[in-house]
């Protein structure tokens, strides 16, 4: 995917967004998480209308499933 991206930026470019991808991936770190969290509802607005008109946006529950 990268390089179909940045390939025709050539391979200097290419290079540099993998190194940038090892950084990030090895400054990633774990982290404990609420166990109830598992049954967490989000509440998100969804756009329903294509046409950029936001007045008509309603709201919904995500539920995450594991």
């Amino acid at each position: 995917m990268l390089l179909k991206s940045y390939g025709k930026k050539g391979d200097d470019v290419v290079q540099l967004n993998y190194k940038a991808i090892d950084v990030g991936a090895s400054g990633l770190i774990e982290i404990e998480v609420n166990p109830e969290w598992i049954n967490l509802k989000v509440s998100a607005q969804e756009k329903v209308d294509k046409n950029n008109d936001t007045s008509n946006c309603k709201n919904r529950t995500i539920d995450f499933i594991c």
